[in-house]
């Protein structure tokens, strides 16, 4: 077409960020800074899952399920109700916190990458 259009950069964008990471990293070299970008990435990704788990159920639970329900049947009804509200609030408030966290994990890797700084705290 015209012939003053802009080249296409394929492997240049990967180079210069390969550089930027060796200059975050190593120069110059703080082995302060590995453990603190290192705990925020892992708070970054908490409670992000994991691998698959396989689980071998046995075949034959029809007697645990029926001793399983006759022991629910004991509990007062109160009971029983008071203690299901408590664990679907305590299972939400944990949910919230680990939501909480990963995102200030997050927040903390970008500015550590960001700004060429090992912090924790100050972000």
């Amino acid at each position: 077409m015209n012939g003053n259009g802009s080249k296409i950069e394929i492997f240049k964008p990967f180079g210069e960020s390969f550089e930027l990471m060796k200059k975050i990293l190593f120069q110059p070299f703080d082995l302060k800074k590995w453990p603190v970008i290192g705990f925020a990435a892992w708070v970054a990704n908490l409670g992000g899952g994991g691998g698959g788990a396989d689980f071998n159920y046995p075949d034959n639970r029809r007697e645990e399920v029926q001793k399983l329900n006759e022991t629910i049947g004991q509990i007062p009804q109160p009971v029983l109700i008071t203690g299901i509200c408590v664990l679907i609030c305590v299972v939400l408030l944990f949910i919230v916190l680990f939501a909480w966290l990963r995102a200030r994990g997050r927040f903390i890797f970008v500015d550590c990458m960001v700004r060429n700084r090992a912090a924790i705290i100050a972000p």
